[in-house]
């Protein structure tokens, strides 16, 4: 049993078997079953391995999130193989745009919105009072966006919600993508947000994965909606990142 670099909020490690089959084990995180909807995350994952998007699960425990997954052997990427090769760029956009196209029904919405304001109640309940610089100009500029979304919806797709570099394997010809705890039914714009922020990406290289997702020149409404997304983004995962230390992690 080999443990496995990486996560967040698990534990990872490798297993093989007597017959050499390699299996990931994930023991999911104290705490995250609070605020992840594991059964809605087995079937969305599941979902995603059919098509090849997401390695085949073998067993999964819907009380935990704990489970035992297809192994896949080659290189996870990390933030400079976004930042410096295009072909990662090119793969990343076209699987999720695999994903987003496959019209395919996730059991959960993962609405950034909604997401930032249970983080909001779970701190307040534990009574946790940090924020950072700028909170109240993020909570003004939600608000915007909320209404704006009222009067005009966007168009809902399976999206991972998470694509961190990490989250991408890429052999060089197939790439997949690990770990759907935050899938749901949401704006495709905002998996290339989070690929643009997460790693993140010169005006270049966005350039790059956004034409390679649109299949050539966005329009200004796609621009606009990418726009929102990476606000989105940035305010989802600095919550998220308040919920962590208020559980107990690391600041």
């Amino acid at each position: 049993l080999d443990t496995m670099p990486g996560g967040l909020t698990n534990k990872n490690f490798k297993m093989t078997l007597a017959d050499g089959t390699m299996v990931a084990i994930r023991v999911a995180g104290r705490g995250t079953a609070n605020y992840i909807d594991r059964p809605a995350e087995k079937h969305n994952a599941t979902q995603m391995a059919s098509i090849g998007v997401a390695p085949e699960i073998y067993y999964y425990d819907p009380k935990t999130g704990s489970q035992l997954c297809e192994y896949i052997d080659g290189p996870t990427m990390h933030p400079e193989d976004f930042q410096t090769r295009d072909e990662v760029l090119a793969d990343a956009a076209h699987v999720m745009r695999k994903c987003h196209d496959s019209g395919m029904g996730f059991k959960s919405i993962f609405d950034p919105i909604a997401k930032i304001n249970a983080y909001r109640d779970i701190m307040d309940e534990h009574k946790y009072e940090k924020r950072y610089d700028g909170w109240d100009r993020i909570v003004q500029n939600l608000e915007k966006i909320e209404a704006s979304y009222a009067q005009n919806p966007p168009k809902k797709t399976p999206c991972h919600n998470d694509t961190l570099a990490e989250n991408f394997m890429y052999s060089g010809n197939t790439m997949r993508v690990i770990d759907w705890e935050y899938g749901g039914m949401n704006d495709p714009y905002y998996d290339i947000a989070c690929i643009i922020v997460e790693n993140p990406l010169d005006e270049k290289c966005e350039e790059t994965l956004f034409r390679a997702y649109c299949g050539g020149e966005p329009s200004d409404e796609e621009r606009a909606r990418l726009l929102i997304n990476k606000f989105l983004v940035t305010s989802h995962w600095s919550t998220w990142s308040l919920v962590q230390i208020c559980y107990g992690k690391d600041a």
